[in-house]
């Protein structure tokens, strides 16, 4: 049995079409990896029409994940880990099948909820070969939790081209390039597309090819008698190149599974409800920003991230300002005016961190990067996010470190962070800036007013002793009504009435009250009560 504390290694075997024969080369590297590693390895085929291909190949019988989820229940799955295991039956040669299903209908049973708990413990005996067909949900699906992919083509025109719309959707989604080796299969078939036209093609990507695979007569041949190649002509051609896959493989540091994908059960069934049903299951809500910070140390080192994330943002920040100055690319003020320039910056972060081949991040921690880098680089920083949260009605930002908000009227200490005092005064000058205003060592304090009706107050040295402050209280898209405020027990009934004829009869009201009180929310429901005719 194999030690638990193994890492394992997930292999996705994917392509841009069926029929590119990799199929073929999962089951044969997937004996050549057993044998050679001496660890069992599980195929996963990820094929919504079941045709069960691989485990007539090994000569087995195995239960379908749907099946197993009949029997123990979708609550059991991932607790029962050793039962699991031993439900899979394992061929002579340390490989065994875990199909999806053994009936179309049923994959609509299925999800990645259910999915990635029963891999999370099969992992724990098995490295994982999956192959997936082309249908971009299951692939992107495959991608995430996978730690190298074998891009397997063919040398004609129709597959290389399909190749680039799918490597540019796999780019954009931030997937790092140097998770993906291409495989150039039956390379010498009659009308196809030279090797080194193949190679000046994904050079143009910034891709290498790491094998070109020749046609081998024998394989349909014992494909059609169940007999695998690397089992029966250990010495052809096509077996010999097949071992530099091997050798990529063994290459391979496993990395410590999270066992998540970004890929939801809605997207799995969006335009595909034949093949793919979301679970019925509600999405949990969303933790409020900062609700698990109160308790942090405000000075104490993100925990969300890995440890090297800063230095790499402040490399990355230096490398984008000379790309932005050589391209003579400009940064408006206004973040309107920057939508298209956030496009193009997206594009250079993204390349820049396919050379950072020593910093490894998963696809969602890229995503996270890139974003907040953008945010620095277009935005406000930290800010920005808490901009976009609706629910957020002040920002209080009182030194680099500390950085709270209120939501529904509590005030909470956030995790977001700025890096220094300097990078909040950069915030404070674009947030100023559009207005006409300034703010500097002649003016260090400023009052104004954003498009939204939001107030921002900021004071820096010398006025301020600690370093800048800045504070941003915003109102809510939609105002408090009387009846609202009722319910919430601000005001009764009566005093509603009271206002609202005074407001009618055109008597004089000062509202008056201390920062916070609630007076904009008091005068917006006093001036609903104006007639439409006035």
């Amino acid at each position: 049995m194999a030690e638990p504390n193994i890492l394992p290694r997930v292999i996705t075997f994917s392509g841009p079409k069926e029929g590119v024969g990799k199929t073929s080369i999962v089951m044969n590297l997937a004996l050549a990896w057993a044998n050679y590693q001496k660890r069992n390895v599980l195929i996963l085929p990820l094929d919504p029409l079941c045709r069960a291909e691989h485990a007539q190949l090994l000569g087995l019988n195995p239960p379908s994940m749907a099946e197993i989820i009949q029997q123990l229940g979708r609550e059991s799955v991932g607790a029962l880990g050793a039962l699991l295991r031993g439900k899979i039956p394992i061929s002579q040669w340390g490989v065994g099948v875990l199909p999806l299903s053994k009936r179309r209908s049923d994959i609509a049973k299925l999800s990645p909820d259910i999915i990635l708990p029963m891999l999370s413990k099969l992992s724990q005996n098995f490295d994982i070969f999956i192959d997936v067909d082309p249908y971009f949900p299951m692939q992107v699906f495959a991608f995430d939790i996978s730690d190298l992919v074998f891009w397997v083509t063919n040398s004609n025109v129709s597959s290389l081209n399909a190749t680039a719309g799918i490597f540019r959707e796999i780019n954009e989604l931030h997937f790092p390039m140097n998770k993906f080796e291409v495989v150039a299969n039956l390379y010498d078939m009659p009308g196809a597309v030279g090797p080194k036209e193949v190679e000046k093609f994904y050079k143009q990507m910034g891709k290498d090819i790491l094998a070109f695979m020749p046609w081998e007569d024998s394989l349909p041949a014992y494909a059609n008698q169940n007999k695998i190649l690397i089992t029966e002509a250990p010495n052809t051609q096509w077996i010999r190149i097949l071992r530099v896959l091997l050798g990529r493989l063994a290459e391979v540091k496993p990395t410590e599974k999270q066992w998540v994908s970004n890929v939801s059960s809605t997207e799995f069934s969006h335009g595909s409800d034949m093949l793919w049903r979301a679970t019925e299951k509600e999405a949990a809500p969303a933790a409020a920003p900062g609700a698990s910070g109160a308790a942090a140390q405000a000075g104490a080192p993100r925990v969300d991230v890995p440890p090297f994330w800063e230095e790499l943002k402040m490399r990355v920040h230096r490398n984008v300002v000379t790309a932005l100055e050589t391209e003579r690319i400009k940064i408006a003020d206004d973040p309107e005016g920057n939508k298209e320039t956030r496009k193009k910056v997206d594009g250079i972060i993204n390349g820049l961190l396919q050379k950072e081949a020593s910093t490894p991040l998963t696809r969602e921690q890229r995503q996270k990067f890139i974003n907040e880098l953008l945010d620095e680089i277009l935005g406000l920083g930290p800010l920005e996010e808490l901009m976009r949260d609706e629910s957020v009605t002040e920002i209080m930002v009182n030194s680099f470190d500390k950085v709270y908000i209120e939501k529904a009227g509590k005030l909470i200490l956030t995790k977001y962070k700025f890096r220094n005092d300097e990078q909040i005064m950069q915030v404070m000058k674009r947030i100023v800036a559009p207005l006409g205003r300034r703010i500097d060592e002649s003016v260090p304090l400023v009052d104004a007013r954003l498009k939204d009706g939001s107030r921002v107050n900021g004071i820096i040295p010398p006025l301020a002793v600690s370093g800048p402050t800045l504070t941003i209280r915003r109102f809510s898209a939609k105002p408090f009504t009387d009846g609202e405020l009722i319910k919430k027990g601000s005001i009764s009934q009566t005093a509603v009435d009271f206002l609202k004829a005074c407001v009618r009869l055109r008597k004089d009201i000062i509202i008056s009250g201390g920062t916070g009180t609630g007076k904009t929310t008091f005068l917006n429901m006093l001036s609903s009560y104006i007639p439409e005719d006035e």
